[in-house]
């Protein structure tokens, strides 16, 4: 098994967190997604050992965006701010319930007031 020094990983999260798609490094081709599962895993390492900050399977984020969702409330900027400082660190298959979940919510037009309704494009652009 190969390890990636904190030096390096941090490198690699500042050009992933900038958008870049591809790594800077020499990879034969079709292991830069296992790289970044890779550096996935060492960031909930380094966060917390042996624990899954986000509940399981990342079950609390998913919980928390749903709750969120349609209210028109405070919670729903404060719910946007922590997701989009938390959206790299999510697994892949929480960021597709959330995906989804959220555009359903615009398809519905159940997003809340405009004010909450702003908070939510500011999300949609993650994947946009």
């Amino acid at each position: 098994m190969t390890t990636i020094t904190r030096d390096a990983w941090e490198r690699l999260e500042r050009l992933r967190a900038a958008g870049c798609q591809e790594v800077p490094v020499l990879i034969p081709p079709g292991l830069a997604e296992a790289v970044y599962a890779y550096i996935d895993r060492l960031t909930r390492t380094l966060v917390e050992p042996e624990a899954e900050p986000y509940g399981r399977d990342d079950l609390m984020a998913v919980a928390a965006v749903r709750y969120c969702l349609g209210r028109a409330s405070y919670i729903v900027g404060d719910c946007c701010d922590w997701l989009v400082d938390t959206w790299p660190l999510l697994r892949p298959s929480a960021q597709t319930v959330i995906r989804r979940d959220v555009e359903e919510a615009f398809q519905h037009d159940a997003l809340g007031m405009d004010i909450d309704r702003q908070q939510w494009e500011r999300v949609r652009r993650l994947w946009e």
